[in-house]
């Protein structure tokens, strides 16, 4: 299941929430995103990508974004995964649809999670390692006693 190899713990805001509230929790939590939720659900994702592209050019124009809300900015329906699926379903939505992070929903669609390519890429690491050290101690010559 992909939930368990997933952080539990999602950094939310509301899409009306501003923009100022949204990178103060990013900042606050050192994350690197913020899942928009409404209802408990998914409806949108914050990037720190999303700001400094889309949020930029806003300010460049001369706008003051800090009071704007989320959902001027957000990635609207953001790619999901369901708790159930796991990493290679995780890999091949993350390849197809280009994203790095994708929110994990029950089958309400609520939010339990988000998995990251960091996490994934931490747990094949992870498994290597442990496969590595499985084929290191069959491959070293028994002494006989």
């Amino acid at each position: 299941m992909i939930l368990d190899k997933s952080r539990r713990e999602v950094i939310t805001v509301r899409p009306d929430d501003s923009v100022r509230d949204a990178i103060g929790q990013m900042t606050h939590y050192n994350v690197g995103c913020v899942v928009v939720v409404s209802n408990g659900r998914p409806v949108g994702i914050l990037t720190d990508r999303d700001l400094a592209v889309r949020a930029l050019g806003s300010v460049i124009n001369g706008e003051d974004v800090t009071e704007m809300p989320v959902s001027q900015f957000m990635t609207k329906k953001p790619q999901t995964i369901r708790e159930e699926e796991g990493f290679d379903r995780a890999i091949e939505t993350m390849q197809s649809t280009g994203v790095r992070r994708l929110p994990v929903v029950d089958r309400d669609g609520k939010l339990r999670g988000l998995v990251s390519l960091d996490d994934i890429i931490g747990t094949l690491g992870e498994n290597l390692r442990r496969t590595s050290g499985l084929l290191r101690h069959q491959l070293t010559p028994r002494r006989p006693r």
